[in-house]
């Protein structure tokens, strides 16, 4: 082990390279002409998706108002600006447009998007967006794109940075499945709930 010289971070392995983001990702500038494209948004909850598969019954917009906005492409790093710093930010499974306030960020070396993925939304990562980004109270801060792309990160090699993500993309897989088990039961456990006092109340269940 080393130690990282990163804010933080403490020691990583001792093969690991460290480099600034800009060596890893360059800041892609690319408009949409008629904003066909997918409708993509990025949340600290889910990182990135297609608009229209988390919102129920929203009519998403396909005007002239969707021209002029960035497409990103399949493992591009889409960052919120505004939000980056709560861990708003992800790697694209999609190619689609995003609304012009956001960054997006291409590959310009051999590496493992979803890798950065899980790296960038580390509690260590979003401190690092936090104390990087600029205004003068936390609902303006905003992590710019030279901000962004100066901020020192790790660059392991890329045969871990795959197996690193082989092996959470499992862990985290069954952990989601646990978690959905224990969410649906928690539901039906509070469906009886309201029936019991609904029962209660009304006479329809006796008590003694």
């Amino acid at each position: 082990m080393k130690p990282s010289g990163i804010l933080m971070l403490g020691n990583i392995p001792q093969h690991w390279q460290i480099c600034r983001i800009k060596s890893l990702f360059a800041e892609r500038v690319e408009l949409s002409e008629t904003g066909t494209e997918d409708l993509l948004s990025v949340s600290e909850y889910y990182g990135v998706a297609k608009r229209a598969d988390i919102v129920d019954g929203e009519n998403i917009s396909r005007s002239d108002s969707l021209n002029g906005y960035k497409i990103c492409y399949t493992n591009d790093i889409v960052s919120n600006i505004m939000l980056a710093w709560k861990g708003s930010l992800g790697r694209t499974s999609y190619n689609g447009i995003v609304s012009p306030a956001y960054g997006v960020y291409k590959p310009i070396v051999e590496l493992d998007s979803s890798y950065y993925h899980y790296l960038f939304r580390t509690d260590v990562y979003k401190g690092l967006f936090r104390i990087n980004s600029r205004g003068i109270i936390e609902s303006r801060l905003r992590l710019y794109t030279p901000n962004f792309l100066a901020i020192q990160t790790i660059y392991p090699p890329i045969e871990e940075q795959h197996e690193i993500v082989a092996y959470l993309d499992d862990k985290c897989s069954k952990i989601d499945t646990i978690i959905n088990k224990i969410e649906s039961k928690i539901e039906r456990l509070k469906e009886l709930k309201r029936s019991l006092i609904n029962e209660v109340v009304t006479g329809q269940r006796a008590i003694s």
